[in-house]
């Protein structure tokens, strides 16, 4: 027995991080864990992937306008579809090489702009043709900001939280912006005026 009292014993101090080991960004993301802006980032992606994956789709329900508006055969409208998805193969290639070289921040805000806006002039498309190779630009700008968006999203998102992101944003929320395209459709699609067309026509709808 050393003969020490309870009141003698001092409390040893938590051991500290030693200030020589380097933290890495992982471990510093890991005791910050996730908050407002990393939900702020995931529900922008969101938005992002609900949005291309409407224009992805929204030209299945208008073949039939397109064949009222210049007799394009019904199909020949799975021209347009195949040309928007080599725009999205292709600004994939270039959108992820731009990220690494540009970052992914002016990547991903280029790539979306050129989406929007080449979305904007289908609006002002004079034929069959010039439809197809917008709808090839549009694909372009949607492929480019993919890789951006869900690097950014998932790179600021500690580790343990990444899986189920990278399932939300490109999965989840491409899927909710499929169903919105359908009941888009639906929606705008007035048969008692007119038959063939939507409320606000294939233009609006696009």
């Amino acid at each position: 027995m050393s003969g020490k009292k309870d009141d003698d014993i001092v409390d040893v101090p938590a051991a500290r991080r030693d200030p020589e080991v380097p933290v890495t960004f992982d471990d510093a993301l890991m005791r910050i864990g996730i908050g407002r802006g990393q939900y702020f980032s995931i529900a922008t992606m969101c938005l992002l992937w609900m949005g291309e994956g409407m224009q992805m789709f929204i030209m299945f329900y208008l073949p039939k306008a397109l064949y009222d508006e210049w007799g394009t055969p019904v199909d020949d409208v799975a021209w347009v579809d195949g040309a928007m998805f080599a725009g999205v193969f292709v600004g994939a290639l270039v959108g992820g090489h731009c990220g690494d070289a540009y970052g992914r921040r002016p990547t991903l805000l280029a790539f979306t702009a050129v989406s929007v806006l080449t979305g904007i002039l289908c609006w002002f498309t004079s034929s069959f043709m010039y439809l197809m190779c917008i709808r090839f630009l549009v694909g372009f700008g949607a492929g480019g900001f993919a890789p951006s968006s869900l690097s950014t999203t998932l790179e600021a998102c500690p580790s343990p939280y990444r899986g189920r992101v990278a399932v939300a944003v490109p999965g989840f929320a491409g899927a909710a912006g499929r169903v919105l395209t359908a009941i888009l459709a639906e929606a705008l699609y007035d048969p008692e005026y007119n038959p063939e067309y939507s409320r606000m026509g294939w233009r609006g709808a696009m």
